[in-house]
């Protein structure tokens, strides 16, 4: 349904294993994905990519995904939602999120793939028209 007129969504995640297991998951769920390993990658395509949501791990080598958001901010005038997924579960790297404006915060120890996927679609339903390919 969503995959013939839809942006991307890029995943900014460094784990393989949970790159496989985004690839398969949004595939199955007709979501386009584009997987970048760190920051530092996907910061350098996100004006190509164009995605309209980030799904952002927050801790990764090269540049984490707070230093990513702040470069996203500073670099371009692109506003795009994020939904944090990372097992920093303290309140400070919450608050942190919640200041960038972030649309969720997920803890991946406790939350399944299907509702990642539950999340996404919630937001692919709330904005057509972020969503939207122009």
């Amino acid at each position: 349904i969503y995959y013939i007129y839809m942006k991307n969504i890029l995943i900014v995640e460094d784990n393989e294993d949970l790159q496989n297991i985004y690839k398969i998951a949004f595939e199955a769920a007709k979501i386009p994905v584009v997987i970048k390993s760190n920051g530092l990658e996907a910061i350098a395509n996100i004006v190509e990519i164009n995605p309209c949501l980030i799904l952002l791990d927050l801790l990764m080598p090269d540049l984490d995904g707070f230093k990513f958001m702040d470069l996203m901010k500073e670099k371009t005038s692109m506003n795009i939602p994020v939904i944090v997924c990372s097992n920093l579960s303290d309140e400070r790297s919450r608050q942190k999120c919640t200041e960038y404006g972030c649309y969720d915060y997920l803890i991946k120890a406790d939350i399944d793939i299907s509702d990642i996927i539950k999340k996404v679609q919630k937001f692919i339903s709330e904005n057509p028209d972020k969503v939207k390919e122009n």
